[in-house]
C-alpha cells in the first residue's frame, strides 16, 4: 500500500493553494528522503505561483526553503546518515558541464540563474512545502545545518534562501517570521489565493 503524505499544491495559476494526499517519494540512487520540520515561503513561490515565473507545468509544489531530517537513504549515499539534520535550497544540483559550471562558482542562488541545467528545489522539481521531499546529495543539495538543538525550526528554513544552505538566522527576520510554515500542520484550503494560513512547526 502507497504510503501518502499532505503536501500543498497550487493547482493553477491564480488558484488556492490545496493540502492534498500526495504518495511519499522514494529517494532514487544518490538520493535521501528528509521529513520536512519547516519550510519558508519566498517571493519566488509567489511570482510561480501568480503564473510570473513559469518553469513547469502546473499543479506546483514548490518550497526551497526547507529543513528537516534525513529518514532514508537511496543506493549508493555515503555523504548523509538518518537522523542528519538538513537544509534544502533551491540549488540542488548543477549540470557540471556548461560554461558557468566549469568555471567552478560556489553553489548558490546565482548558479541556478546560470547554469544551463540545474536541478532546483521547488521550481523544476518537486519542493519542501510537504511532510516530506527527496533531494540529491552529489552537491550542496541537502547541507546539514549548523544548530541541531538550539534554533526553532521555523528560523532555520528562510536562512536557506542565501545560498548554500545553513542554518543560521537571516538578516531581517526575526522569531516567528510569518514567512516560516510547516507543511506538515496544514490541515484545510486556502479559502483565496496564497499559501495556507498555517504557522505551526513540529
Amino acid at each position: 500500500m502507497t504510503k501518502l503524505m499532505k503536501a500543498v499544491v497550487v493547482p493553477a495559476v491564480k488558484a488556492a493553494w490545496e493540502v492534498r494526499q500526495r504518495p511519499v517519494p522514494e529517494p532514487g540512487p544518490g538520493e535521501v528522503l528528509v521529513r520536512v520540520h519547516a519550510c519558508g515561503i519566498c517571493g519566488t513561490d509567489l511570482w510561480m505561483a501568480h503564473g510570473v515565473l513559469s518553469f513547469r507545468e502546473f499543479p506546483l509544489l514548490m518550497g526551497h526553503e526547507g529543513v528537516g531530517e534525513v529518514v532514508a537513504l537511496g543506493a549508493g549515499v555515503t555523504e548523509r546518515k538518518i537522523g542528519d539534520r538538513v537544509g534544502l535550497p533551491m540549488m540542488q544540483k548543477r549540470c557540471g558541464a556548461c560554461g558557468f559550471c566549469r568555471e567552478e562558482h560556489p553553489d548558490s542562488f546565482v548558479t541556478a540563474g546560470n547554469c544551463a541545467g540545474p536541478t532546483l528545489t521547488g521550481v523544476n522539481v518537486d519542493g519542501a512545502l510537504a511532510e516530506y521531499a527527496v533531494a540529491g546529495v552529489g552537491g550542496r543539495s541537502c547541507s546539514r545545518t549548523g544548530s541541531p538543538t538550539r534554533m526553532p525550526r521555523p528560523r532555520c528554513a528562510p536562512a536557506t534562501r542565501r545560498g548554500p544552505a545553513s542554518a543560521g538566522p537571516t538578516p531581517g527576520r526575526g522569531p516567528g517570521s510569518p514567512s516560516s510554515v510547516s507543511a506538515g500542520s496544514a490541515t484545510s484550503r486556502s479559502s483565496s489565493p496564497g499559501p495556507p494560513a498555517t504557522t505551526s512547526s513540529r
